[in-house]
């Protein structure tokens, strides 16, 4: 498991911009994320997919819609996981981003580093994408429910 600094984060939201070729939100967002989880003082844990243990619960998450018009509440996001773990009946291993863009990668960190779990080095999709079953889980069957889909009213 690795810690991830300041520079670090701010060169993920690069990346994930440039991969996600202008998809998964504007990187404007994921940037302010990072000055609020480092002003806050959290921590942010990344895990390699090799040390997520075998039957670990691995919770997908992101925000969905038109994200330019989102406005993201970092305690309604971690409320809406334990709402999931409460009604799953499981504790999240760690976090998912559900696809690759500058807004969606940094509300899978942000959501992580609150609840005190690591975000794994991965996402669902390995780019943007426009639906929220467009996963590469569904190639082997693993599904997408339980959800827990929240607005902030």
């Amino acid at each position: 498991m690795r810690i991830l600094s300041s520079q670090d984060l701010l060169d993920l939201v690069d990346g994930v911009a440039i991969f996600s070729a202008g998809g998964g939100g504007n990187p404007e967002i994921g940037y302010k994320l990072v000055d609020k989880l480092v002003s806050d003082g959290y921590t942010v844990k990344l895990a390699s997919p090799s040390e997520v243990p075998n039957d670990a619960k691995v919770v997908n998450f992101a925000c969905v819609g038109a994200t330019t018009a989102v406005e993201y509440d970092a305690d309604a996001a971690v409320k809406t996981l334990r709402i999931l773990e409460e009604y799953a009946g499981f504790s999240a291993y760690a976090t998912i981003p559900v696809e690759l863009g500058g807004f969606n990668t940094l509300v899978a960190v942000d959501v992580a580093a609150r609840c005190g779990i690591p975000v794994v080095d991965a996402d669902g999709a390995g780019r943007s994408v426009p639906e929220v079953h467009l996963k590469v889980y569904t190639i082997d069957d693993i599904p997408l429910t339980p959800m827990v889909v929240a607005n902030r009213y």
